[in-house]
Order: C-alpha cells, then sequence, then structure tokens
C-alpha cells in the first residue's frame, strides 16, 4: 500500500465494536507502514474508546463513536470523535506509579495513551471531543 490509507468508521459505543474496528485498522496500517506503529496504534484506540464508553457514555451502546484512520509509509494519524461532555485527555493527572495500590483507581489508559503516541491533540467544537493522535 504505497500511496497509503483512509478511512472513516462510525460505530456503537460497545467494546465489541471498539475491538473489530482495532483490529481491521492494526491490520491496515501494518500494510501501510509497520507492526510497531500497528500496535501502538491499536492499543490507543482500544484504551481511548474505551474510557469514551465507559466514562463518557456510561455504556450506552446507542451512542456513536466515529474513528478516521490516516496511514501512509512513514506516519499514522488516528482521530476519536464523541459526543460525550467535555472531557480533555490532555488535562488529566497521571496516576502516582509509586504505590501499586493506587493503580486500580485509574487513570493508566491516558498514561499509556500519552506515552505511546509521538503527538497528541485533543478540541472540543460544537458538542463534540475530538481526540487526534499520530504514531
Amino acid at each position: 500500500m504505497k500511496e497509503g490509507f483512509s478511512k472513516d468508521f462510525t460505530i456503537a459505543a460497545a467494546l465489541e465494536e471498539v475491538d473489530r474496528v482495532a483490529q481491521e485498522i492494526a491490520r491496515v496500517i501494518t500494510e501501510a507502514c509497520d507492526r510497531d506503529k500497528a500496535f501502538r496504534a491499536a492499543v490507543c484506540l482500544t484504551e481511548a474508546c474505551s474510557n469514551i464508553i465507559k466514562h463518557g457514555y456510561k455504556s450506552d451502546s446507542s451512542k456513536k463513536l466515529t474513528i478516521r484512520v490516516k496511514a501512509s509509509l512513514d506516519s499514522v494519524e488516528l482521530t476519536i470523535e464523541d459526543s460525550s461532555e467535555y472531557f480533555d485527555p490532555l488535562d488529566a493527572d497521571s496516576p502516582d506509579l509509586s504505590n501499586a495500590h493506587n493503580l486500580q483507581d485509574g487513570g493508566m489508559g491516558i498514561l499509556i495513551i500519552k506515552k505511546t503516541a509521538r503527538t497528541i491533540s485533543y478540541e472540543r467544537r460544537e458538542g463534540k471531543n475530538t481526540l487526534k493522535l499520530t504514531f
């Protein structure tokens, strides 16, 4: 896939749908660039969408998520859009990693995304959260 790949997915806010799309995106990214970027993108996609479903949509599978992927030989861009309440993951506090008992309090998914993606941006516009990740 020399010229790259671009595709939009609109899915129900259900973990099964996230898993299905993450697998498809990982396959396409592997073909377009490499397995490392595919793995990192799939992990971040799963973490971000899981947080949106659990915390933003309160596990309401009637809600929708839009996922856009653009992959080329040297870069991958994932955009995740939802209509839950405002939440900027860049403002979230990192978990306290000094005590293993605190890890169950949350925040690990956002930390994984922050440490795994090359760049992260967030925007709230017209009632929608947009998270853009590059790898």
